[in-house]
């Protein structure tokens, strides 16, 4: 009994870790598309400056929708004038019919280089319809960088809204 619940633990660490890579690699893949019909510019920001000790942060919003015609979606932005230190990417996407599809959120930057990936949960009955990615790192002015969301598996059309922050 013992033996067998080892070997079965063991199975499963295998078989995360390979699901883990490969999904990755696929990932990789999916971004070097370097101009396509699904990439819309974002250029209205809001500046929220906060009280003191709090950080100042400017604002993008973004939304779509995601479908088999249409597997992923770009948003492109360009760091504004101003000291940056950190890029946060709050998505949310929405139910099918009361069933959840599957999205993966990325950050990329202009050399399609992958930032940060939200592949969300390892077990599917805990989603929320919640992806975040951070990127800690000083921006410069003028760079451009990019989030994609991408199809992992759909239930129908899914919509999706998220906030894009550049935080000092």
């Amino acid at each position: 009994m013992k033996k067998t619940l080892l070997i079965g633990i063991a199975a499963l660490l295998v078989l995360l870790c390979f699901g883990g890579v490969s999904a990755e690699k696929v990932a990789e893949l999916a971004v070097y598309q370097l101009s396509s019909p699904d990439m819309t510019d974002i250029t209205d920001a809001e500046v929220l400056s906060g009280e003191a000790g709090v950080q100042d942060v400017k604002s993008f919003s973004f939304e779509s929708e995601i479908t088999e015609s249409l597997p992923s979606r770009t948003f492109q932005f360009t760091v504004p004038s101003g000291v940056y230190n950190s890029i946060q990417v709050d998505m949310k996407f929405y139910q099918v019919d009361g069933e959840w599809s599957d999205l993966r959120l990325k950050l990329v930057d202009s050399n399609n280089r992958v930032l940060a990936q939200d592949d969300g949960p390892w077990l599917p009955f805990t989603e929320n319809g919640e992806r975040h990615v951070q990127y800690d790192q000083r921006l410069q002015e003028g760079d451009i960088y990019r989030v994609v969301v991408e199809k992992v598996s759909l239930v129908g059309d899914t919509e999706f809204d998220g906030t894009i922050k550049l935080q000092t």
